[in-house]
């Protein structure tokens, strides 16, 4: 299983973001109490990631932000004749009317 993580870069500009080893570990320690054994975690370092040219993706995890950039990814995918991607859209938590980040959250 592959999974996508972005990287410190790619989230630059964010207040309070996680270090990007810091959150990999913490994904890899749910992954593994989860059960799952055999995966990667893959850096990405720009908007499409991965997801536009691995073909053994099947889902991408947005929030309610980045779901234009879903489904744009998914075009790009059908014109490579890719599969689309299964979309799984997570609400944003608010705070004082501003969404919460999740360094904000742990």
């Amino acid at each position: 299983m592959d999974l996508g993580l972005t990287s410190d870069e790619f989230v630059f500009g964010f207040d309070k973001v996680i270090k990007y080893e810091k959150r990999k570990k913490n994904l890899e320690k749910f992954i593994e109490k989860m059960g799952i054994k055999n995966f990667e975690i893959l850096k990405i370092d720009d908007v499409y990631g991965i997801a536009t040219i691995k073909e053994c993706i099947d889902t991408i995890v947005v929030s309610e932000e980045t779901l234009a950039r879903a489904q744009e990814i998914n075009a790009i995918r059908f014109k490579k004749g890719l599969e689309r991607l299964i979309i799984v859209m997570v609400p944003l938590i608010l705070k004082n009317d501003k969404p919460l980040s999740a360094s904000e959250l742990s």
